[in-house]
């Protein structure tokens, strides 16, 4: 079927088919042989001479290798006479061919390092190799690799080779072994020069191309550059003599310098440390004797049998005197018991806890007030005079946080108010819990609100508990953790139905189970105070 059209045809060869190579000019003789000039920008030459020849069957083949000299020239002229002769013209010239004539393009040829040169232009090398029977040899014996100082490491290989043909269509790839990565390109220059070479062993290799593109065999030279004096073996040895004997002088300098400063700094030392063991002697004398008022001030324990109530008081105070304190008090028929924790803890705490014993002999005692959210009202209120608090920013934020419960056995009714801390009620096995208004005793955004008034009836067999933040708060535990409200909570639930003295010690001993096995430290005061109706 003709569809008038022009394709690409292939009974050539696929190479002119593909557009791979131009056809600038066809000759017009008839076949066995067809003549042709072609043009290619992505090949070696961009001119190219040839005739397809039919000596396979059903297919042609290129031959083009006769005519590798001619690439450079743009055949304008081919003519065919008789007796197989071909003249070809160009802007060079006139050339004949004769077809009968058959030549091998393919013979092996040497490629040969002419010579090798430092450089500063001193020869190394003079471009023969002698065997072992002096005789001229393409393989370099050993008693020709050089060994040269790392101060000649720059080298210039002369090469050449004798492809047969006219070598100016010659190129050169080279490859040194040890420096480079890959061959070089193809180039017609017969010189390489390499500079600053490591120290190392290196093979200089090198091949040749005839403008028939045929290969030459490799050529090599083989030498090896010395490393510099201070980087062979005998010189690493003699750094690390001179830096052991550095190492040794400055040592044995600085410890003499050093013996006589400990020598003079322990004197100090001792001297510093008498005169700070007497004031710590002092300092303690003094907190001892602190904790000696505070006791004073805090009722003793035993008051809750005086005051009617079955009850323990757990205090245990990280240091010698506490931030944590507790108060019992009757008035008016009504048993008031607060369980308080003052900011901070030591000396400073202890302070506070004088001042929150004293307002409350005040309060409770001199000024008759019984009820429990009006005591901490008024509690609040004589913290913040007396350490002149305004609320302005970067004020201390000193006070307390507190639970108070008033047990009124006349009338069976227990109230409560708490400042931070909640109480903990536990009746017929259910445990209660009772949450204190989020504020604090003293300056605060809610200063200006009551506490509340939690009101509740008593039943005989209630547990009461109130306590500071130290006892939940303690880390111990096999995974360093906190004690936590919560087993807390299931604790005193346990317990509950002991006697109360008993209770007590059950509590410490878990406390103590809790840190001391796992060398953990005491954190906070403690107050923990338990009463039963």
């Amino acid at each position: 079927l003709i569809d008038e059209s022009f394709k690409p045809d292939s009974a050539y060869g696929d190479k002119f088919a593909d557009g791979s190579l131009y056809i600038h000019r066809i000759s017009e003789f008839q076949e066995p042989e067809i003549w042709m000039v072609t043009f290619s920008e992505n090949a070696e030459f961009k001119y190219g001479v040839g005739y397809l020849s039919d000596k396979k069957s059903n297919a042609y083949e290129w031959i083009s290798e006769p005519f590798k000299r001619l690439s450079e020239e743009l055949i304008h002229a081919i003519f065919q006479e008789s007796g197989g002769v071909v003249w070809l013209g160009g802007d060079n010239g006139l050339f004949r061919f004769q077809m009968d004539i058959s030549r091998d393009y393919k013979i092996d040829y040497n490629s040969y390092i002419r010579g090798v040169e430092l450089s500063a232009g001193r020869p190394i090398f003079g471009g023969t190799y002698m065997d072992a029977d002096n005789v001229q040899s393409l393989i370099q014996p050993g008693s020709l690799k050089s060994f040269l100082p790392f101060r000649e490491n720059s080298l210039v290989f002369n090469y050449s080779a004798q492809p047969g043909e006219d070598e100016s269509f010659a190129g050169y790839s080279y490859f040194l072994e040890g420096n480079d990565k890959a061959w070089s390109e193809w180039t017609p220059e017969s010189k390489k020069e390499y500079t600053n070479l490591h120290e190392g062993k290196y093979i200089f290799r090198v091949k040749a191309r005839n403008v028939y593109g045929h290969i030459s065999n490799e050529a090599t030279y083989e030498f090896t550059i010395l490393a510099p004096w201070y980087r062979k073996w005998w010189a690493y040895i003699l750094y690390v003599l001179i830096a052991a004997v550095v190492v040794y002088t400055i040592v044995k300098v600085y410890t003499r310098q050093l013996r006589e400063i400990i020598r003079e700094r322990t004197a100090e030392v001792v001297a510093q440390k008498e005169v700070i063991e007497e004031k710590n002697k002092d300092i303690m004398d003094s907190i001892q004797y602190a904790e000696k008022i505070q006791r004073a001030l805090l009722p003793p324990e035993d008051d809750l049998g005086k005051l009617d109530l079955d009850g323990f008081i757990l205090f245990l105070p990280r240091d010698v005197v506490s931030g944590d304190f507790y108060w019992l008090a009757k008035q008016d028929g009504k048993i008031i018991t607060v369980a308080a924790d003052s900011t901070g803890h030591g000396v400073p705490g202890a302070f506070m806890s004088m001042l929150g014993v004293a307002f409350l002999n005040n309060i409770v005692g001199a000024q008759g007030i019984v009820k429990a959210s009006d005591i901490l009202n008024e509690l609040r209120a004589e913290v913040i005079a007396a350490l002149k608090q305004k609320g302005q920013e970067g004020e201390q934020k000193d006070g307390m946080d507190l639970a108070l419960h008033v047990i009124d056995y006349e009338k069976m009714t227990i109230e409560f108010a708490g400042a931070n801390n909640p109480l903990i009620l536990i009746r017929d096995n259910e445990l209660i819990q009772v949450k204190g208004d989020r504020m604090p005793i003293g300056i605060h955004q809610l200063s200006g609100e009551s506490f509340k008034n939690n009101e509740m009836e008593a039943i005989k067999g209630d547990v009461l508990y109130t306590f500071s933040d130290g006892y939940q708060d303690q880390f111990g535990g096999p995974n360093n953790k906190k004690f936590m409200i919560k087993r807390m909570k299931e604790l005193l639930l346990e317990i509950h139905q002991e006697p109360m003295e008993e209770q007590k010690e059950i509590l410490k001993k878990a406390f103590y189970d809790w840190t001391v096995p796992y060398d953990t430290e005491q954190i906070d005061d403690v107050i923990v105070i338990g009463v039963r109706i």
